[in-house]
C-alpha cells in the first residue's frame, strides 16, 4: 500500500544520504550522480513507495512493465542494475526473498525533500505505457534506433495473434568484463574472455508449437559457443546471484512470421555491434546505439536449416576466428526438431523422466543425428545407467565427426566421465580442461568429482574449498557443496559431509522447483554420512526419505538403492536388504552399472559379517571382487583388499595380510583409507614385537591421511592413532605417555573405538596396580560387547576382555569366554582367534595348576602356524617357565637360561610388558642361585608382574 503522505508536488525524495531527483530520473549520493534508465528508475520508485513490503515478481512485472510480456531475466537484471547504481554500501537495501520477490529495506525512512505540484505519488511511480509507435515490425529497417538508449526499450510484436517479445537493452549498460566477474560457469573471467548471455525472446503464454524454434535456436547457438575458450556463457541464475561487477553482452534471439509474406518465417539475432568486431572486443564497447542484427528468412518447413544458418552467422560475427570450424549440421526435419526442442526444455527444467522419453523419441526419428545421441547419453548417465550412456556416447562421437579440436577434447572428457573404470583418466582430462578454460566452474566441478572417485579426494577438497565458490550462483554452489560433501565423506569427515548435505538442501529450497534429483542426492549423502558417523544408531528413515525424493524425480534406480540401504542399516534381527537385493542387482546389471552392483554386494557382505553369517560373507565379497576385477575398477579392488585384509588377519594368514597392505600402501591412498592401511601395518608390526616400526608406520599413516598436515585429522584417524599409540607406549613401558594417549583415545567420537578404549584403560589400570578400576572398565566394555552381533568383531573383543579378566584375578570367568569362543572361531576358520583362545585356556589351566590341560592347550596353540608371532609365543613361553618352576623343587639352570633368553629378547624388542615380570622373576633368590642376573627393566611408573600366574591367591571375581 502506497503511503498517502506522499501525495502532492514531489520533486525530490531522500533516503539516508541518497537523494532521488524525480524530474531528471537520477540519484545523487556521495559517489556522484547516476542517471538511471527508465525501468530501473521505475523500479526504484515502486520500492520507495512501499519499503519493508514484499514485492512479488508478478506485481513488479505489472508495475514496471505494464502490458508487456517479458522474461524473468529482465527483472533480475533490472534489480542488479539498481543495486549497482545504489553502490556497494547500499545494495543490501534490496533483499531477495527466495521464490517470492524482493523487499526494499533502506537504512532510513523515505523523506519528501521538496513539494511543488499536486500529484498522486502512486500515479507517479506507475511506469509510462508504450505508445503505438513503440510496436516494431520484425521487418522494419532501423527498428532498433527508435528505442533510444534506455533499459526500458522493450516491445511486444503482435502479428496474426502471435505475441513475440523482442527484448532490447541499453548498450550503455552492456559492457565487457574487466576480469573479475563471477558466473554460473565462471570462477573468474580473464579479460580476453567474452561474457555473453543468450536470451530467447518469446511469449511463454503461446503454445509450444509456436515457441519451439526459438528454444532450439538458443540451445543450438549456446551449445556451440560453450566449446570456445574465449567465450563464457552467463545464465539468468548468475544475475540472481547479484555478484556480477559488469553485465555481460546480450545476444537476443527471436522467431516469428514475416509481416510481408504469410508463409515465411523470420529468425533474428540482435546484439551489441562490438561483438562482431575484433577491435570492439579488444578496445571496449561501441556506443550505446551501435547494434548489429542478423536475419534469416524462409518457409516454416525449412526451420531447422534456418536455425543452423543463423547460428553459423552469429558465430562468424562474434567469434570470427571460429567461422571455419567444422560442426555437425542441424539435420532434422521439422517434426524431429520440435521433439528435440521439447527434450531440451525437459533437460533445462531437470525433468529427467520426460527428457529420457523425448531424447529416445528423437533418436528413433533421426538415428544419425549425433547431438541428440550425446544428449541421451547425458540423461542416461544422470539416471544411473552408465552402460547405456557409454554406448550412446560412443555412437554420438562417431556421428559428430569432425568437430573443432576444443570440442573434441570436451567430448573425450565427457566420455571418460561416464565410465567409472576411467575415473582417473577423466580427472586428468578435466584437469587439462580447467587449465584451458579457467572461467568454467563446471570443469572444475567435474575435475573434483572424478578426483574423489579415483581416490584423490584431498585434491578435490583443495579445488572446492576456496572462498571464491561462495560468490558463485546458486546452481553452481549446489554442485560444489555436493561434491565437497562426497569428498569429505570419502576421506572420513562424516560430520562435515552432513553439513554439506544440509547446505545443499538449503540452497535447493531457495532455488525453486526442478531440483528433486539433486535433493535426493543430498539426502542420500546425509544418510550415508550419518551412518558412517553413528553406525550403532541406525536411522533407516534417513534413506527412506532419500528414496521418496528420488521417486518424485523419476529416478527409479536411486529410489531402489536408497530403500535397499534403509533395509541394510536396520538393527540386526530386523529384515535386511536381501528382499530388494535380487531386483536391485538385476537392474544394476541390466543398465551396466558395475559400480552399483559392487556396492550392493559389499553392503550385503558387511551385513552378513555383522550377523556372523561368515560363509555368506565370503561368497558375497568374492562376487564383489570378481565384479571389481571384471570392471577394472581400482578403487573397488582396494575396497575388497580392505575387507579381505581383515579376513586374512583373523584367519592368521599374515603373509597375505602383508601382501594386501603392500598393495594398499602403494596405491597413494588418502584420508581414513590411508590411515586404516597404515594402522593395519602398525598393528601387525606390534603383534610381531616390532614396536619402533609400528610407531613409524602409524606416524606415516597419519601424515598420509592428513596430506602432511594440509587436512585436519578425521575422528577415525585422530582416535584410532591415539588408541594404538597408547597400546604401543604401554607395551614399551611408557605408562604416563600411554595414559595421556588413552585419554585422547577415549574422547574419540568414533563409536567403534569405545570398547577398545575401555579395554586399553583397563590394561593401564592393571599395570598401575589399580585392580578395582580395571574391573570396572572391563565391566563397561563387556556391556558394550553384549550389544554386538555374534560375529568376529564380538569374538575378538571378548577374547581381549577375557585376557584382562584373567590378569585381574577372574580366571574362571575368562575360561568360560575362551571355551565359548574357541569352537566358533574353529568353525569359522579363524585360526588367529582360535590360537588366542587356546593360549588363554593354557593360561587359565596354569592358574588352577592343571598342568596337563595347560600343556594340552599350549600344544594346540603351537600347532597353529601363527604361534611363532611374538604376541603369542611370549605368552606360551611364560607358561612353560612357570610350569617348569612348579614341576621342580629347585629351579634348574635350564629354567634360568630360558627365562633369561626370553627377557633378553623382550629387552631387545623394547617390550617392557614381557621383560619386566621376567626380570622380577630372575630377581627371586631361588632363581638367582641358579645363576640368573636380574638386569634392568626400569620404566616410568611400571608395576606389572606375573603374580596372577605364579601365585594366583586372589578370589575369582564374579
Amino acid at each position: 500500500m502506497v503511503d498517502t503522505r506522499w501525495r502532492g508536488d514531489i520533486g525530490r525524495l531522500k533516503i539516508d544520504d541518497v537523494v532521488v531527483d524525480i524530474p531528471r530520473r537520477r540519484i545523487l549520493c556521495a559517489e556522484g550522480d547516476v542517471e538511471l534508465p527508465q525501468r530501473v528508475f521505475d523500479l526504484l520508485l515502486v520500492f520507495m513507495a512501499a519499503p519493508g513490503v514484499l514485492h512479488s515478481r508478478s506485481s513488479l512485472f505489472e508495475s514496471v512493465w505494464p502490458g508487456v510480456i517479458v522474461e524473468d531475466a529482465s527483472l533480475t537484471q533490472t534489480v542488479w542494475m539498481l543495486r549497482r547504481a545504489l553502490g556497494p554500501e547500499r545494495k543490501h537495501w534490496i533483499r531477495t526473498v527466495s521464490k517470492s520477490g524482493y523487499v526494499f529495506e533502506p537504512a532510513a525512512v523515505v523523506e519528501v525533500e521538496s513539494l511543488h505540484a499536486q500529484a498522486d505519488f502512486q500515479t507517479m511511480v506507475a511506469p509510462q505505457a508504450y505508445t503505438p509507435e513503440a510496436v516494431v515490425d520484425i521487418d522494419s529497417a532501423g527498428a532498433v534506433a527508435r528505442f533510444g538508449s534506455g533499459f526500458h526499450a522493450c516491445v511486444a510484436l503482435v502479428r496474426r495473434g502471435l505475441a513475440i517479445l523482442l527484448l532490447m537493452c541499453s548498450m550503455a549498460f552492456i559492457q565487457s568484463s574487466d576480469g573479475h566477474f563471477n558466473g554460473s560457469r565462471a570462477m573468474y573471467v580473464r579479460p580476453a574472455a567474452i561474457a555473453i548471455t543468450v536470451v530467447a525472446v518469446q511469449d511463454p503464454a503461446t503454445t509450444f508449437a509456436y515457441r519451439w524454434p526459438v528454444v532450439l535456436l538458443k540451445d543450438w547457438l549456446s551449445s556451440r559457443l560453450e566449446y570456445f575458450p574465449e567465450v563464457v556463457l552467463i545464465t539468468e541464475d548468475d544475475f540472481s546471484a547479484d555478484l556480477l561487477s559488469e553485465p555481460p553482452r546480450l545476444v537476443l534471439l527471436a522467431v516469428g512470421p514475416s509481416p510481408s509474406t504469410g508463409d515465411e518465417m523470420v529468425l533474428r539475432a540482435t546484439f551489441d555491434a562490438s561483438l562482431s568486431s575484433h577491435e570492439g572486443r579488444r578496445n571496449g564497447p561501441s556506443p550505446p546505439a551501435a547494434m548489429s542484427k542478423i536475419e534469416v528468412r524462409g518457409p516454416a518447413d525449412r526451420m531447422p536449416a534456418m536455425i543452423d544458418a543463423l547460428s553459423q552467422q552469429v558465430i562468424a560475427r562474434i567469434v570470427p576466428d571460429r567461422m571455419q570450424a567444422s560442426w555437425p549440421r542441424l539435420s532434422l526435419d521439422p517434426k524431429a526438431a520440435e521433439r528435440y526442442a521439447r527434450a531440451i526444455e525437459s533437460i533445462d527444467r531437470r525433468d529427467w523422466k520426460e527428457a529420457l522419453a523425448q531424447t529416445k523419441a528423437v533418436v528413433q526419428m533421426a538415428p544419425h543425428f549425433g547431438p541428440v545421441r550425446m544428449r541421451l547419453a547425458e540423461v542416461l548417465s544422470n539416471q544411473g545407467q552408465p552402460g547405456r550412456a557409454i554406448e550412446q556416447m560412443a555412437v554420438a562421437r562417431r556421428l559428430m565427426t569432425p568437430v573443432p579440436e576444443d570440442a573434441q577434447q570436451m567430448l573425450d572428457a565427457m566420455a571418460l566421465a561416464m565410465d567409472r573404470r576411467q575415473s582417473a583418466q577423466a580427472a586428468e582430462a578435466y584437469t587439462a580442461l580447467s587449465a584451458m578454460y579457467p572461467a568454467r566452474s563446471d570443469f572444475a566441478l567435474k575435475n573434483a568429482e572424478h578426483l574423489t572417485t579415483s581416490g584423490r579426494a584431498e585434491e578435490a577438497i583443495a579445488i572446492l574449498s576456496p572462498k571464491q565458490w561462495d560468490r558463485l550462483s546458486r546452481r553452481v554452489r549446489i554442485q560444489q557443496q555436493m561434491e565437497l560433501g562426497r569428498a569429505a565423506l570419502t576421506l572420513g569427515y562424516a560430520s562435515q559431509a552432513r553439513r554439506n548435505a544440509l547446505e545443499v538442501e538449503r540452497l535447493i529450497r531457495d532455488a525453486g522447483e526442478g531440483w528433486n534429483m539433486q535433493l535426493g542426492d543430498a539426502r542420500f549423502l546425509f544418510a550415508s554420512a550419518y551412518h558412517s558417523e553413528f553406525p550403532k544408531q541406525p536411522l533407516p528413515r534417513l534413506y527412506e526419505r532419500a528414496a521418496r525424493t528420488f521417486d518424485t524425480s523419476g529416478y527409479r534406480l536411486g529410489a531402489l538403492y536408497s530403500r535397499f540401504m534403509a533395509e541394510t542399516v536396520r538393527p540386526i534381527g530386523q529384515p535386511v536388504g536381501a528382499i530388494l537385493m535380487p531386483t536391485l542387482l538385476a537392474e544394476a546389471r541390466a543398465t551396466g552399472h558395475s559400480g552399483l552392483e559392487f556396492e550392493i554386494l559389499v553392503q550385503m557382505a558387511y551385513k552378513a559379517y555383522d550377523m556372523g553369517q561368515l560363509a555368506e560373507y565370503r561368497t558375497l565379497i568374492g562376487e564383489a571382487e570378481s565384479v571389481a576385477k571384471l570392471a577394472g575398477d581400482p578403487i573397488s579392488q582396494q575396497t575388497v583388499d580392505f575387507s579381505l585384509l581383515n579376513e586374512d588377519y583373523l584367519m592368521g594368514d599374515f603373509r597375505s595380510v602383508d601382501l594386501r597392505i603392500g598393495r594398499l600402501l602403494k596405491a597413494d591412498l588418502s584420508g581414513d583409507s590411508a590411515f586404516v592401511a597404515a594402522h593395519s601395518e602398525a598393528t601387525l608390526s606390534m603383534l610381531r614385537g616390532r614396536y619402533s616400526h609400528a610407531m613409524q608406520a602409524l606416524r606415516q599413516g597419519v601424515q598420509a591421511a592428513t596430506d602432511d598436515g594440509a587436512l585436519p585429522q578425521t575422528p577415525m584417524t585422530a582416535g584410532g592413532a591415539a588408541c594404538l599409540r597408547s597400546d604401543l607406549h604401554m607395551r614399551t613401558g611408557a605408562l604416563a605417555t600411554a595414559r595421556a594417549e588413552w585419554v585422547r583415545c577415549r574422547r574419540s567420537s568414533v563409536e567403534d573405538l569405545r570398547v577398545p578404549a575401555l579395554l586399553t584403560g583397563a590394561a593401564l589400570e592393571l599395570l598401575s596396580a589399580n585392580r578395582s578400576n580395571a574391573i570396572a572398565l572391563i565391566a563397561d566394555a563387556d556391556a558394550g560387547i553384549e550389544l554386538l552381533a555374534d560375529g568376529p568383531a564380538r569374538w575378538e573383543l571378548s577374547l581381549q576382555s577375557a585376557d584382562l579378566r584373567m590378569r585381574a584375578g577372574a580366571a574362571a570367568q575368562a575360561e568360560r569366554v575362551y571355551l565359548e569362543i574357541l569352537p566358533k572361531a574353529e568353525r569359522a576358520g579363524y585360526a588367529w582367534l582360535a590360537a588366542i583362545a587356546e593360549t588363554g585356556l593354557a593360561e587359565t589351566a596354569a592358574v588352577r595348576r592343571d598342568w596337563d590341560a595347560s600343556q594340552r592347550h599350549a600344544a594346540a596353540a603351537r600347532r597353529l602356524p601363527m604361534a611363532s608371532v611374538w604376541a603369542l609365543r611370549s605368552r606360551l613361553e611364560q607358561i612353560d617357565i612357570v610350569h617348569a618352576l612348579h614341576a621342580t623343587e629347585q629351579p634348574s639352570s635350564a629354567i634360568q637360561v630360558q627365562t633369561q633368553a626370553l627377557a633378553a629378547e623382550a629387552q631387545m624388542l623394547g617390550d617392557t610388558l614381557v621383560q619386566a615380570p621376567l626380570v622380577a622373576l630372575l630377581a627371586d633368590p631361588a632363581v638367582r642361585r641358579a645363576g640368573g642376573s636380574a638386569g634392568s627393566a626400569s620404566r616410568e611408573g611400571y608395576v606389572g608382574g606375573l603374580d596372577w600366574l605364579l601365585s594366583p591367591s586372589r578370589t575369582d571375581a564374579r
